[in-house]
């Protein structure tokens, strides 16, 4: 009969036994596989080489704001291991889509508010790896004034009118505005509502 004796690489497993063997290389790096036969007629032997590759990873982060009604410009950051090109499909609320990423770090350019997640990754020896991370993108609205009131002052009374401003939007806010045409200088203003006393 014949016996055959197999090594592999530290940290591999062997599973099974005889002229055909799994090998579980979950813990284990390259390295050679061999195996002796032996019977009574020798004990030739013969090894394969065997690449173990890491699995690829990505990470996103980052997060940006824009205007409502402009078009943003916003980059979030993939953080990749492994081989490139990547494929990475990621996900904003319901919606998925692909890309290739060619190399890390790599800025992800984005149009639409949410938040940003990975679905998963493929690199470039078609290994599937793991994925993390999320980037959260802001759509602000618009701001709008209001001005609103009004009155009559005595010439040289060092009287005042007092006018009131309603904002919305997110503060603080900078308001330009005149007087019969004429422009003042910008009100920098950090609460709504907000009385503008003219006199």
């Amino acid at each position: 009969g014949v016996t055959y004796s197999w090594s592999v690489p530290s940290g591999a497993v062997i599973i099974g036994s005889g002229p055909s063997i799994m090998v579980n290389f979950a813990a284990s790096n390259s390295g050679q596989v061999c195996v002796t036969a032996t019977n009574s007629c020798g004990n030739p032997s013969v090894c394969q080489a065997v690449t173990v590759i890491a699995p690829p990873t990505a990470i996103l982060s980052g997060s940006g704001e824009f205007c409502q009604g402009t078009n943003p410009n916003i980059n979030l950051t993939l953080t990749l291991t492994g081989s490139a090109p990547w494929t990475v499909i990621y996900a904003n609320g319901g919606n998925q889509d692909t890309i290739t990423v060619p190399s890390s770090p790599f800025n992800f350019p984005v149009n639409s508010a949410g938040t940003y997640t990975l679905v998963s990754v493929v690199g470039a020896n078609s290994c599937s790896g793991t994925v993390s991370g999320t980037g959260t993108v802001i759509q602000n609205p618009s701001p709008t004034a209001t001005l609103t009131g009004g009155g009559s002052i005595c010439e040289g009374s060092g009287q005042t009118v007092p006018l009131n401003i309603a904002l919305t939007g997110e503060a603080p806010w900078t308001v330009a505005w005149t007087i019969d045409g004429v422009a003042q200088t910008p009100l920098s203003i950090n609460a709504s509502p907000f009385t503008l006393p003219i006199g």
